[in-house]
């Protein structure tokens, strides 16, 4: 059974009719949830663990493309925090990927790529609105807050898909650090930008 909050519900009137299967389905569920959301209080540390593992892998974003770029770091201080959008900054490594050397540069794409993905999870994490809680799947669903009239595009919040995308964080900061400083470890690319056999990718469910 779901515990889901229906946001829809106020303008379509005959959903109410299910209120009490959904209250029912919360009280079974025996979860702690942060009070006034849908989130399980057991998310919360892996949350925050995802948003400094981000924030860490930006920074090392950041210093990769003054290193690629060839700016001192004052001046490339000054030219990423003029970026403020994450996206861009993504494009720029991309099209910077040139003034590398023609065996690294597949692999800076690749950087590029795997950052914007990371980044595009962690926006939404961040910044959607909760949309429902499935004790089924463990999962919290989170939407873009539009209008009701569009359709709501669902990204699931789980122990695993945390789990993987903080993995990953570190996987991409570490393997930009590598190609930075020139560590030995940047050639082992067997499962880039993994160093070992990647986690497997949590999977893309139907939310509601």
């Amino acid at each position: 059974m779901e515990c889901q909050r229906n946001r829809s519900a106020a303008r379509n009137p005959p959903l109410l009719i299910n209120i009490s299967s959904i209250i029912i389905g919360c009280l079974m569920a025996n979860v702690e949830y942060v009070p006034g959301t849908l989130v399980p209080t057991d998310l919360v540390p892996l949350i925050g663990l995802f948003v400094v593992r981000f924030s860490a892998m930006e920074g090392e974003m950041n210093q990769l493309i003054w290193h690629v770029a060839g700016l001192d770091e004052t001046t490339g201080r000054a030219f990423t925090a003029s970026i403020l959008n994450y996206r861009p900054r993504a494009t720029l490594l991309e099209w910077l990927s040139p003034r590398v050397a023609e065996i690294d540069r597949a692999k800076i794409k690749t950087l590029a790529h795997e950052f914007m993905r990371v980044a595009d999870y962690r926006h939404r994490v961040v910044h959607d609105e909760v949309g429902w809680y499935s004790p089924s799947t463990e999962a919290v669903g989170v939407w873009r807050a539009e209008t009701w009239l569009t359709p709501k595009k669902n990204t699931e919040v789980s122990q695993k898909a945390l789990a993987y995308y903080s993995a990953l964080s570190w996987e991409v900061q570490a393997r930009m650090q590598q190609y930075r400083v020139k560590n030995p470890r940047w050639s082992d690319d067997a499962h880039f930008p993994w160093h070992d056999k990647p986690l497997e990718p949590p999977p893309k469910t139907t939310g509601r």
